[in-house]
């Protein structure tokens, strides 16, 4: 009988790109209370440097593939 052979694949660091995106998500969020309430410029400026930050981590992301071979 012929061996049949299974190849898998899995993102292992996925957690990492959630936790970007989701630290760029509060840094919105905390963006958007600070435009309500017209903060000063420098903590506007902060706010949006720390937003940029996030989103190169999350566009910069790479991700790491595991792949396995098994046999039947």
């Amino acid at each position: 009988m012929k061996k049949r052979y299974y190849v898998s694949e899995r993102i292992t660091n996925i957690s990492h790109l959630e936790k970007i995106l989701e630290k760029e998500r509060l840094c919105i969020s905390v963006l958007k209370a600070q435009l309500k309430k017209n903060a000063p410029p420098n903590e506007l400026n902060s706010a949006l440097e720390q937003l940029e930050e996030m989103n190169q981590k999350a566009i910069n992301f790479e991700f790491c593939l595991e792949r396995r071979k098994t046999h039947n």
